[in-house]
C-alpha cells in the first residue's frame, strides 16, 4: 500500500451471493478479519453493498461502499433508505446492466439525498451487457459506452471511476490495456480485482490479476505521472 499515494481502499467483499455454488461470503462473522487487516495495512476498506440487512453490519468496518450492477435499480432504494444520514468516506454507484441512462442518473441521485452530504458519490463504470461490441472492444467482457458514462456525469455532477477487471473481464487484456493505453481523464479513479490465488475464486476467475500484475500496472501508472489515481484492490 505505499506504492501509490492514493491507493484508496481493499475490495473485501463481506456478502456475495451470487457464486455458483451459492455461497454468500462470511456476512458478519469476517467484520473482525477486515477490522484487522484495516489496522495492518493502513488501508480504507470497500465492499458492496448488497442488502438493506447487510448494510447493518458493513458500515461497522467499510470506509467506502458501492452498489452493484444488479441492486441498480432493483435494490437501490432499500440500501439508499438504510444508509439514510450515515457517514462514510465514498459511495460508488455502478452502471446498471443495460445502458440505461435514467436508472443510473436516479441511483446516483437517491444516494446524494440520502446520504450525509459529506460522503462523495462516485459513478462506477463496469461496461454494459451488450451482444454488439464497441470497436476496438470486441474480445471485451461488456461494452465500453463512453459516451453514456460523460452524459451521466455531466448532469449528476460526479466525477467518473472505471472497473477494468468486470469492463474487459480477461486478465491478459487487462495487462495489454493498462500498460499500453494512456488512461482517459475522464477515469479519476480505478477498480481491479487483485487476489493471490486466482485458480481458487467463485466467480470471475478469468478477471482477477495477481499481486504482482496489480504492482507492475501500479508503476506503471506512477511513470505516467498518474499517482493520484484512486485504485480499490480485492
Amino acid at each position: 500500500h505505499g506504492l501509490i499515494p492514493k491507493l484508496v481502499s481493499i475490495r473485501g467483499p463481506l456478502a456475495k451471493p451470487r457464486t455458483a455454488d451459492d455461497w454468500t461470503g462470511l456476512g458478519k462473522a469476517g467484520v473482525p478479519i477486515l477490522q484487522a487487516v484495516k489496522e495492518e495495512t493502513g488501508c480504507r476498506i470497500s465492499m458492496e453493498a448488497t442488502t438493506a440487512r447487510d448494510v447493518e453490519y458493513m458500515i461497522q468496518v467499510a470506509d467506502d461502499l458501492w452498489l452493484g450492477s444488479r441492486q441498480n435499480p432493483n435494490n437501490t432504494l432499500e440500501i439508499a433508505d438504510a444508509l439514510r444520514g450515515v457517514k462514510i468516506g465514498m459511495f460508488l454507484v455502478k452502471n446498471p446492466y443495460a445502458p440505461d441512462e435514467k436508472a443510473w442518473i436516479g441511483a446516483i441521485e437517491v444516494m446524494k439525498k440520502r446520504l450525509d452530504p459529506s460522503v462523495k458519490i462516485v459513478a462506477l463504470f463496469r461496461g454494459f451487457c451488450e451482444r454488439v461490441r464497441k470497436p476496438g472492444a470486441e474480445q471485451w467482457k461488456n461494452n465500453p459506452d463512453i459516451e453514456l458514462v460523460k452524459r451521466v456525469t455531466a448532469k449528476t455532477g460526479v466525477e467518473a471511476w472505471i472497473d477494468f477487471s468486470h469492463l474487459i473481464g480477461d486478465t491478459n487484456l487487462i495487462m495489454q490495456y493498462l500498460m499500453t493505453q494512456p488512461i482517459n481523464p475522464l477515469w479519476k479513479g480505478l477498480m481491479l480485482e487483485v487476489d493471490a490465488m486466482p485458480n481458487l475464486a467463485k466467480t470471475d476467475k478469468k478477471q482477477v490479476l495477481l499481486p504482482g500484475q496489480a504492482i507492475n500496472i501500479i508503476n506503471h501508472l506512477r511513470t505516467c505521472d498518474l499517482v493520484d489515481i484512486g485504485l480499490g484492490i480485492i
